[in-house]
């Protein structure tokens, strides 16, 4: 039989709240602080719609002899109860300066945080979400991002190479899971090969195997080496800024597109810089390349009936000095098996890095 008595403790009504403060106002000599509580609750309840603070009585005696309870409730955010807290954005700057320190061997972790900082600059909704196993990158630099936003992209990086933190993270945490996102699976993106099995060894230990592996080069070059790169159009081309219209083109192209990513690349060019190239007679976009959630090169293509001509390596060249004006050194990553993207890379005096895997769950 379910408990149907009612509970002696009874909400004392805001509107009757001024009254118990009268009562005790008499009383302020013996029990200041008292006083204070009522009028502090007052004042909350008026700020607030939000009952933090909670007026109880048993059985409403508060009026014949003034006892009263109060209980302060604080709603938990979900990046407070889990593992993985939500990084503040006034501790992004410091987070970017932990790693400033570290941009040689990882380049494009420095501008993955410049790049989330921007983002959250221009606007209020939280795409690109910054964690930390409770709060552990003060001492190590491990951290996640995970971006939502017709997508479910998940970057992981640590200053400390035994990915404790990384594997205790991702082994107790909920907020990996997907929800109702299902255009498709969830991607890990970009995770350092010194990192991936512990993360593969996390997800396993809760379950859940990776769908599909793909291996990349990391390539980057020097910032001061992009910034004398030579980015003089030929005479048949032009290149200018891309804005949410050329999406649907620029989707089209994507060998990796999905359900409703054109979505996802708008975001991209939104939120960061894309550049084309145009040809003068027609104003066709033959070429092109965006900026990642890193702040780095991604989405490089040329249309097919436009290739050879020297028309990505000019984009390459064209996007790398910008992300080097912003005191980056340039980044990017290419499939294994990609041989004319590598060569290109590598003649334009890109370093190999090493290997970094995107993988599906």
């Amino acid at each position: 039989m379910p408990d149907t008595t009612e509970d002696i403790l009874v909400e004392i009504p805001d509107d009757d709240l001024p009254k118990l403060l009268d009562m005790y106002e008499k009383h302020k000599n013996w029990a200041p602080y008292v006083y204070s509580i009522i009028l502090t609750g007052i004042e909350w309840r008026r700020k607030r719609k939000e009952k933090y603070t909670i007026f109880l009585s048993p059985n409403n005696c508060w009026k014949q002899d003034g006892t009263f309870f109060v209980l302060l409730t604080v709603k938990m955010t979900e990046g407070e109860q889990d593992i993985l807290q939500d990084i503040p954005d006034e501790d992004l700057p410091k987070l970017a300066e932990l790693y400033d320190k570290h941009k040689n061997c990882a380049p494009y972790v420095y501008s993955t945080i410049m790049t989330g900082i921007d983002w959250r600059r221009k606007k209020k909704e939280k795409y690109l979400i910054f964690m930390s196993p409770n709060g552990c990158w003060r001492e190590d630099g491990t951290f996640f991002v995970l971006l939502k936003y017709y997508s479910f992209d998940i970057f992981i990086f640590s200053l400390d190479d035994t990915g404790k933190n990384i594997y205790e993270g991702i082994r107790k945490t909920k907020r990996l899971d997907t929800g109702d996102f299902r255009d498709r699976p969830p991607l890990l993106y970009s995770i350092h090969n010194k990192f991936y099995q512990i993360v593969v060894k996390a997800f396993k230990d809760k379950g859940i195997s990776m769908t599909q592996e793909i291996p990349c080069h990391m390539f980057s070059i020097p910032r001061q080496e992009a910034l004398k790169f030579e980015t003089k159009c030929p005479p048949e081309v032009y290149i200018k800024k891309l804005d949410t219209s050329h999406a649907e083109l620029v989707n089209s192209e994507w060998p990796h597109r999905y359900k409703d990513s054109v979505k996802f690349v708008s975001l991209l060019i939104e939120m960061n810089e894309g550049y084309g190239l145009f040809l003068k007679s027609n104003d066709e976009m033959v070429s092109w390349a965006l900026l990642s959630m890193l702040g780095q090169l991604t989405m490089v293509q040329t249309v097919d009936c436009h290739k050879k001509k020297g028309y990505g390596s000019l984009m390459v060249k064209y996007l790398s000095k910008i992300i080097a004006n912003k005191g980056y050194s340039p980044f990017g990553t290419i499939l294994e098996e990609n041989r004319a993207s590598i060569y290109m890379f590598q003649k334009l005096g890109f370093n190999n890095l090493g290997i970094s895997i995107y993988s599906l769950y």
